[in-house]
């Protein structure tokens, strides 16, 4: 069996001659990409390919709580579709409704994907188990991907090495319960994209430089996180408009897993709704008062209401470290 731990990959950084920093730079970025076989959201967006996939979900019981199918297709140039086919289990009314609105989402941050290579490096562990399995009637290597940080979650992977796409994936969290299952059933290398139907966003949004300085992006007193999860990097920041209100929209991941910090803007008071939330709610801060929170399956929501509007926390992380995130950028 061959083992490849990735975290042994990593190549020393700056060059001593600073004339050679940015080749050195390139050179190194692009070996740690060479040793991870596995496909970085990037590359995932240029695999062209149809399939139909089974998607299971699972809340810490050994049933499912949602299994239905839905139809993904890529074209190669960033242009991609997720529509629901049909569901076998309990679903509402608007579920195929809901699922479009989502589909975004859903295609970007659900399933996995390499989404920083050096912090992919840094909090995560990849053991090529060296099994050959088949998915989709096409032949695949299995790998084990591991959180060494936090959370001892882990993925169970089927890569199809000559498409270069993650046709199976089985996530776990840290006791071992099977949190959720995405295997693809069949699968079109060179489909017909005539009759495809793309995604698109449901809300205009406005991209923002994370890397600058957003207050001065935006010009308003910005209420932002102090305290980031550990292992967790801001990778992406917008701002966008709905509910009837501004949101300033954050996105931390950690190589693999990605956590949301959302915030009224400034001015925009609190979303229709939120005076009514329910002080039975737990608080897990050292507020109850004002934080509050919620479990979706896996999916932890905190959020926080103050006289400016709301702040919230989204992730598949502890429910702790997502109030910190969210009391850290409290006023």
């Amino acid at each position: 069996m061959r083992a490849v731990l990735v975290a042994c990959l990593a190549l020393p950084g700056a060059a001593c001659d600073a004339r050679h920093d940015a080749g050195s730079q390139a050179q190194t970025a692009a070996a740690k990409l060479q040793a991870i076989p596995l496909p970085t959201m990037e590359r995932q967006l240029e695999i062209v390919h149809r399939g139909v996939r089974r998607v299971e979900l699972f809340a810490g019981g050994s049933s499912p709580v949602l299994v239905f199918r839905e139809e993904v297709v890529v074209g190669g140039d960033g242009r991609f579709g997720l529509e629901p086919l049909e569901a076998f289990s309990p679903v509402p009314d608007d579920w195929i409704h809901r699922e479009r609105l989502w589909a975004r989402f859903s295609f970007r941050y659900r399933d996995f994907a390499i989404r920083d290579s050096d912090s992919f490096l840094r909090n995560w562990r990849l053991t090529d188990l060296g099994q050959e399995t088949v998915v989709a009637g096409r032949k695949c290597s299995s790998y084990l991907v591991e959180r060494k940080i936090g959370e001892a979650k882990r993925y169970e992977l089927a890569l199809d090495e000559e498409l270069g796409c993650i046709l199976r994936e089985a996530k776990y969290d840290a006791e071992g319960r099977l949190l959720s299952v995405v295997e693809y059933e069949s699968l079109d290398p060179q489909p017909d994209l005539e009759s495809a139907v793309w995604t698109q966003g449901a809300v205009d949004e406005r991209e923002l430089d994370p890397a600058a300085d957003l207050r001065s992006q935006l010009g308003a007193a910005l209420s932002l996180p102090r305290r980031i999860p550990e292992g967790f990097e801001l990778r992406e920041a917008s701002t966008a408009r709905f509910l009837d209100r501004d949101w300033l929209r954050l996105v931390y991941d950690d190589g693999v897993e990605s956590v949301f910090f959302l915030s009224t803007l400034p001015g925009s008071g609190a979303p229709a709704g939120s005076e009514g939330a329910s002080a039975s709610s737990r608080g897990p801060g050292s507020s109850p008062d004002r934080l509050l929170s919620a479990r979706l399956g896996a999916i932890n929501v905190v959020q926080a209401l103050t006289g400016e509007g709301l702040l919230m926390g989204i992730g598949a992380i502890g429910e702790r470290e997502l109030a910190d995130l969210v009391e850290s950028a409290l006023p």
